[in-house]
């Protein structure tokens, strides 16, 4: 006899099986033992007390039948705890008896909308206190959250998470999972919640179709995100409570909010692509201070919109095609942006309200039809080494003071600088040229553009209002 076969525990239905429930494998065998699991329906509720490998079907579950799947219908009463280390791969969980597995098969493999219109009491599924492995599993239609993870670290790889109750994936405490290609969607609440101290890695994931928020983090957690798709929820990635992290290379569009980053959180967002949101692409706001870099930011009703005393640094991106604006600032916040590109807008940055002590460096601003930059707040603005050109107007100060130094203003259809208001403010070193008008100034006292050159604009290269008023009054 083979010693190797002989070790071999398997479960199923069948005379050839050792067992016919998991429960009675796991009571049984040793610790560092692997069970292998037939498909079947398992309508029992588990609990693992040693340490073992647990394997279902060898292929990706996706391309499977449920005739070909180990189902697992947990006790909806309470959640199935893992606290010893354990490896699971190849099997389905769920709460639901009378799931129709085969739609759910279908709509994964499809990526097309399964809806189970059913509502209930919501209970927990796997509750994970031990440092596991799960590949290749599947989590659909739990009672609350799909899988919760509150300690330590695993794995979690290939794997799907499908219509649960409150949330998909719920890491908290200290955890620190690695999450990688998986797929989370239809979670009612959020897709992934991260909150305490957790440190999770989330790697090529897709979180889509929830009602709510596609991943929340908060608390003091600080969680690395990268290359991940965040797509039809209500807000795509909502980051609060002083959490930092790490996002890269994520691409979040068509809900209706990208970014929303608030209260006190200071994440790093780079290389994301950030589009098609119904609202606002990325809003830092109440004391948030985000770095966000070498982002594209494209197709949302407003691309950026600063809010509530918030200071981002932006560096390096490209933001464009967005439907009302590119760039808003409001309520004492304050930007930070340099080397991005903005065009192609009804209007590049709106600086309004209270926002204060903006600076605006090397940034080119374009192809805006009503204003590349408009200002309209009580407080001053800094733009240095800008170039701004084939926009309506190039810039107009309704209200506030600009500083503006060192910079380009070219081939505006309308005015190159429009200024309406009283606070002069400093124009030096600046190449205003071939607009309709060069500068337009409304104020009785006269700004000095003694460092500029201004020349070559269609109709008048400076223009004072009252000196135009008095002329036709003489």
């Amino acid at each position: 006899m083979d010693e190797n076969k002989s070790k071999i525990t398997l479960v199923g239905k069948t005379n050839d099986c050792n067992f016919s429930t998991i429960q009675e494998a796991l009571d049984s065998v040793e610790d560092n033992s692997t069970i292998h699991v037939k498909p079947g329906i398992y309508n029992e509720h588990l609990s693992f007390t040693k340490k073992v490998h647990l394997i279902g079907c060898n292929e990706s579950i996706k391309n499977k039948s449920s005739a070909e799947l180990p189902i697992v219908v947990l006790d909806s009463d309470k959640s199935c705890e893992i606290d010893v280390p354990v490896k699971i791969e190849g099997i389905v969980f769920t709460h639901k008896k009378d799931l129709q597995f085969d739609s759910i098969l279908s709509f994964i493999k499809t990526s097309q909308n399964f809806e189970d219109k059913e509502q209930e009491e919501f209970r927990s599924l796997l509750l994970i206190n031990s440092e596991s492995d799960f590949n290749n599993i599947a989590i659909l239609c739990s009672e609350e959250n799909g899988i919760a993870f509150s300690k330590l670290k695993s794995n979690f790889n290939d794997s799907f998470i499908h219509h649960t109750a409150f949330i998909g994936v719920y890491i908290a405490n200290d955890a620190a999972p690695t999450i990688n290609n998986c797929i989370i969607t239809d979670s009612n609440i959020i897709g992934i919640m991260v909150t305490g101290t957790a440190t999770p890695v989330i790697n090529s994931c897709r979180i889509e179709k929830g009602n709510n928020v596609g991943i929340r983090v908060e608390g003091n957690s600080n969680p690395k995100v990268s290359f991940s798709e965040v797509k039809d929820v209500g807000l795509g990635v909502n980051i609060c409570e002083s959490s930092t992290g790490m996002y890269e290379g994520c691409n979040v569009h068509h809900n209706k909010f990208g970014f929303s980053i608030d209260n006190q959180a200071s994440p790093q967002i780079s290389k994301c692509i950030i589009h098609n949101n119904e609202n606002i692409g990325i809003s830092p706001n109440n004391d948030s201070n985000p770095i966000i870099k070498d982002c594209e930011i494209f197709g949302n009703e407003r691309g950026v919109f600063v809010d509530d005393d918030s200071n981002p640094e932006i560096t390096r991106c490209e933001i464009y095609n967005n439907k009302n604006s590119g760039v808003v600032s409001v309520q004492s916040s304050k930007i930070m942006m340099h080397l991005c590109e903005i065009y192609n807008q009804p209007v590049g940055i709106i600086i309004q309200e209270s926002a204060h002590n903006g600076f605006y460096e090397r940034c080119l601003i374009h192809d805006c039809n009503d204003f590349g930059v408009l200002i309209k707040t009580t407080n001053t603005i800094n733009i240095k080494d800008s170039v701004i050109y084939e926009n309506g107007i190039g810039v107009q100060i309704q209200n506030g003071v600009l500083k503006i130094t060192g910079s380009e203003i070219y081939k505006n259809t309308g005015n190159g600088i429009n200024i309406m208001t009283e606070l002069i403010g400093s124009y030096e070193y600046c190449d205003i040229h071939d607009n309709s008008i060069g500068v337009f100034v409304t104020s009785s006292q006269k700004p000095n553009f003694d460092t500029c050159k201004i020349y070559d604009n269609a109709k008048v290269n400076i223009e004072f209002f009252h000196d135009m008023v008095n002329k036709l009054f003489r």
